[in-house]
Order: structure tokens, then C-alpha cells, then sequence
């Protein structure tokens, strides 16, 4: 099923969020690449996200209010806020950047973490292209 954030009704909420952290935001958006806007929709979608999958067992929401999830339209808004593969491929390619500007600092060196972190750029790389082919199919 194709979703588009045309097809996401949107409301907006006056949030108070400390300042220093947009701040430290605002200077990232490019590293980053998404506005703090872009970031802090997908963090909260994220989250909301991993708490009905972390509620299963809660005594406040049972099952049958999860299964109910649908019919608020949250599988639209997770599908493609959090699980299109473009925004997937995005994400581990901006991933990809931090942890090789990471190797090129002395601190990579200690505790062996260059080739750890080598390793781990190397399964991200594999993931994207098999993102990449799943989505050409």
C-alpha cells in the first residue's frame, strides 16, 4: 500500500522544547540532512511507534486497543514516516557520513573502535543496497 504525506492529516501543537537542544539542532541540519522539524516528526513518530510495539504486554493497553491502531490510520503514518525505504536509506547514509568522520579522529584509534566502526560501515553499506534493490523490484 503507497502512502504519501498528502494523505497524513496534520495538526500543529504548540510544544515547548529546551532551546539549547534546537540550537544544537539548527547547527546539524545540514550534517543532518532534514530540517529540526523533519527530525523531531520522525523521533516522535519513532517513539510512539516503539511504545505500542513495547505496550503489547501493558495492564493499560490491551491487545485489542492495539490491533484498533489501524483504524486510526498510525500503519499510513508509520509506513511512511518511519519504514519508507528512501527515508531508511536516507537515514543510514547520514549514519554512514557520522561514523566515517568518527575514524578519521584520534579518539576512533582507542579501545579498537576503528575497526569496529569499519565493520559497521561496511553491514550499512550492505543494508542500503539491499534496500535499494528491494525498492527497484
Amino acid at each position: 500500500m503507497k502512502t504519501n504525506k498528502e494523505e497524513i492529516e496534520y495538526i500543529e501543537l504548540k510544544l515547548k522544547v529546551p532551546k539549547a537542544i534546537i540550537d544544537f539542532l539548527r547547527t546539524y541540519e545540514t550534517a543532518m540532512e532534514q530540517s529540526v522539524e523533519e527530525y523531531l516528526e520522525y523521533n516522535i513518530v519513532s517513539v510512539v511507534n516503539a511504545d505500542l510495539e513495547a505496550w503489547e504486554d501493558s495492564p493499560i493497553f490491551n491487545y485489542n486497543s492495539l490491533s484498533e491502531a489501524k483504524s486510526w490510520g498510525l500503519d499510513k503514518v508509520f509506513d511512511e514516516i518511519i519504514y519508507k525505504p528512501s527515508r531508511t536509506v536516507e537515514a543510514l547514509e547520514a549514519s554512514i557520513k557520522w561514523m566515517e568522520e568518527f575514524i578519521k579522529t584520534k579518539a576512533s584509534e582507542s579501545f579498537g573502535l576503528r575497526d569496529l566502526i569499519t565493520s559497521e560501515i561496511q553491514k550499512t553499506k550492505a543494508e542500503i543496497q539491499s534496500l535499494r534493490e528491494k525498492s527497484n523490484t
